[in-house]
């Protein structure tokens, strides 16, 4: 069985938020390891996997090629039922090499974990606008981002072998996937996202081979 994962680099600042306030200045704080280092659940990853597979599983469909509802249901399950579902995601956090050798700095300079954080992130002010442009009172917020370049890698699990044509549609969905995280429309959390199998960027290959036979 191949060994299947995401490889996930952020091109803009991002916020992958815990909805909490921190106690360093910031009201909406993000998700951190206990090395301090910024972290996406492999739940909120899935959900927004599933929402581009399931619009590209609607459109191949509407070309003719109905087998993408079985491929769909393969992958991520029935709406609502995920009974069936195949395919199970890590948190997306460091590579394990990246990990390890963070560990060993930190340990042999005795770098704190909020340290590790400030390093890899900024404070930035946000304001809510009005109709006419104007910031409204009392809406100045802080949020601590994620510094653009992180690279995040997301183990998948599957308990079978995929066919190719549905790597290709999961291929699809994770080419496509562009935004992650809070604050989109603010231009946070833009990123490159490629299918890796045994390391191997095989997001192109895959895509081509699905193509193929539509």
């Amino acid at each position: 069985m191949t060994d299947l994962s995401i490889k996930i680099e952020l091109v803009s600042e991002g916020i992958f938020a815990t909805g909490a306030a921190e106690n360093a200045g910031a009201d909406i704080d993000i998700l951190k390891d206990d090395l301090g280092v910024p972290y996406l659940k492999g739940k909120t990853l899935k959900g927004k996997l599933r929402e581009e597979a399931e619009m590209l599983k609607e459109h191949l469909e509407a070309m003719g090629f109905f087998e993408a509802q079985d491929m769909f249901r393969g992958l991520f399950g029935k709406s609502g039922d995920f009974s069936h579902e195949t395919l199970k995601f890590s948190n997306c956090k460091i590579s394990k090499g990246i990990e390890e050798r963070l560990k060993l700095i930190a340990n042999i300079n005795h770098i704190t974990v909020d340290s590790i954080t400030k390093a890899m992130t900024e404070i930035r002010s946000f304001t809510k606008l009005d109709d006419q442009g104007i910031a409204e009172d009392g809406s100045l917020r802080k949020a601590r981002v994620i510094k653009r370049g992180l690279l995040l890698y997301c183990r998948i699990d599957c308990p079978r072998d995929l066919t190719n044509l549905e790597k290709g549609l999961l291929a699809s969905a994770v080419s496509a996937l562009r935004n992650l995280g809070a604050m989109e429309s603010r231009g946070k959390g833009n990123v490159l996202c490629r299918l890796l199998e045994d390391g191997e960027d095989v997001t192109e290959k895959y895509i081509r081979e699905l193509e193929a036979v539509v």
